[in-house]
């Protein structure tokens, strides 16, 4: 189900602080840059993950909700991509299913936002 886009959010930006911020002692100017495209990811991320959770029809920019698929069938070993899948091709993790099936398709008719929040 998910924890929540805000706390799933804040999960994220522990570990974009941390790393993003050490960017810092090169030049506050790589460091501002890295630790905006780090917000700026976390936030998508944390969206993505929730929705994959809630509403998995609407992630239209993946041919397969992959964290989705991960969870509803067990696949520890594959599919970990919160907002792309990207990552699943490129270090071989990545297992298309037919994951559309008639629990998918009978889900209420929501829009993007309706998701848990907090």
């Amino acid at each position: 189900e998910g924890q929540g886009v805000l706390w799933e959010f804040f999960d994220y930006l522990k570990g974009t602080i941390l790393i993003m911020g050490l960017l810092f002692f090169v030049s506050f100017e790589a460091g501002l840059g890295w630790f905006l495209g780090g917000l700026v990811y976390a936030a998508f991320s944390s969206y993505a993950h929730q929705l994959q959770h809630e509403n998995p029809t609407k992630c239209f920019w993946m041919k397969m909700p992959v964290h989705y698929v991960h969870h509803k069938y067990g696949m520890w070993h594959h599919n970990f991509g919160l907002a792309v899948d990207w990552w699943d091709h490129v270090f071989g993790t990545y297992k298309p299913v037919e994951w559309l099936t008639e629990e998918e398709l009978s889900q209420g008719d929501r829009n993007y936002l309706q998701l848990r929040w907090w």
